[in-house]
């Protein structure tokens, strides 16, 4: 039991130590089979649906993505993960 808690701790100090989100985000998908996102940056005039479109993807596919609602208004600024094309 104390060796779980061991993988467990060693597990969080990685993440909490600053890995690089890239390294994980390629582990993660790599064992889920996953699709790579990348980082969009929201401009002026952007909506989730001119997003999607751009990226051809779904609204539904950058909400979930995002932890957003389809409905959700997003704004300048505002970084969203997209699929990588």
């Amino acid at each position: 039991m104390t060796s779980g808690c061991s993988s467990s701790r060693a597990f969080q100090e990685l993440v909490l130590g600053g890995a690089d989100i890239g390294q994980l985000q390629a582990y993660v998908n790599e064992q889920a089979d996953i699709p790579e996102f990348v980082r969009y940056h929201v401009q002026a005039g952007d909506t989730l649906a001119s997003v999607a479109k751009t990226h051809q993807t779904s609204c539904g596919v950058i909400a979930k993505a995002n932890r957003i609602d389809c409905l959700s208004s997003i704004g300048p600024g505002q970084i969203l993960l997209v699929p990588d094309l």
